[in-house]
């Protein structure tokens, strides 16, 4: 993998106290707004999810992609975090009501776990175990062979920790990690470490 090259997502966690409100203030009204605004002024109307990717820069956030979904793996660590249920929301909002999304008192980190070689050649039908199928795991680059999940993607599967306060969320987003049981995955060790830089 050659140095700043953009791949899939390796890791999430929320919420993310080095983010201020100043910035998401300026996001919004620097980007999401002037979007909204501009899709209603061509006539499109867009109901949906508009996923922003952005990066914090000295200048601001700068945009580097838009998605009409989720994002993956925030996607996961955020819903994760809702206490609300995501479905009635889709129906107010559809329905033209208000919506109020209420979220647990906790923090929750997800670390994925990649292919060795991605995001360039990688190879396929490497044996995974030692995790449960349940909210702790969410499977993406895997499949099942006989009884035995195997390996058939990049990004393969993400531990989701949880807790009080980042930091211990993390600790337990590893804690899961430890019980993958694989030869050929790979994962980030500093996911999160920028909100613990705060203390």
């Amino acid at each position: 993998m050659m140095k700043d090259q953009i791949l899939g997502g390796m890791g999430a966690y929320c919420p993310v106290p080095h983010i201020s409100d100043d910035v998401l203030k300026l996001t919004n009204e620097t980007i999401a707004q002037p979007i909204a605004k501009a899709m209603l002024n061509e006539g499109y109307q867009f109901f949906g999810v508009l996923y922003i990717g952005a990066i914090l820069t000295k200048d601001g956030p700068k945009v580097i992609e838009f998605n009409a979904r989720f994002g993956d793996p925030e996607a996961q660590v955020l819903l994760s975090r809702m206490e609300s249920d995501l479905m009635q929301h889709i129906i107010d909002l559809d329905e033209g009501k208000r919506t109020e999304f209420k979220w647990k008192n906790e923090s929750i980190v997800g670390v994925m776990l990649a292919s060795k070689g991605y995001p360039d050649a990688y190879e396929k039908g490497h044996k995974v175990s030692g995790f449960d199928l349940n909210e702790n795991y969410f499977v993406s680059g895997l499949k099942k062979q006989g009884d035995t999940f195997v390996t058939s993607g990049g990004r393969v599967i993400l531990a989701i920790g949880k807790g009080d306060n980042v930091h211990d969320a993390q600790r337990d987003a590893y804690e899961k990690v430890s019980q993958i049981q694989s030869d050929h995955l790979f994962y980030r060790h500093d996911i999160a470490n920028k909100a613990l830089q705060l203390k």
